[in-house]
């Protein structure tokens, strides 16, 4: 179990720590195994996949399902995300991820494609 110490180190240098950079996994690693924090490499993965859910669900609750409007510009793009088994070999479950910021009013949004689909049709919808 985890100090209270130790949570909020690990999670100010997932947020980006001192320097307000995103930080690398390598960054994060050899920071948390120094000092007061001293965590295992399966700690560390672990509290990363933990931080990055809470990003996504974050993203995904307060994403709102329209925006733009008349007289609006609204710039979407797509990704494809994917993982690779021990960051190795080919690419696994990829998923196609759809972004979009309106110009004036800074609102953003982000979808996951339905049925992992980024054709016209779909992207209308």
């Amino acid at each position: 179990m985890l100090s209270l110490v130790q949570i909020l180190v690990f999670v100010s240098d997932f947020c980006g720590g001192r320097s307000g950079n995103a930080p690398s996994y390598e960054d994060i690693r050899f920071h948390s195994q120094i000092g007061p924090t001293k965590l295992s490499s399966e700690t560390i993965a672990d509290w990363l996949s933990f931080c990055r859910e809470v990003c996504l669900e974050t993203v995904s609750r307060e994403t709102p399902t329209l925006i733009g409007g008349s007289g609006l510009t609204v710039e979407i793009d797509e990704s494809k995300f994917g993982k690779r088994k021990y960051n190795k070999g080919r690419l696994l479950e990829r998923q196609w991820v759809v972004r979009g910021i309106c110009r004036e009013t800074k609102v953003i949004f982000l979808a996951v494609c339905p049925e992992n689909k980024c054709d016209a049709a779909t992207m209308l919808k």
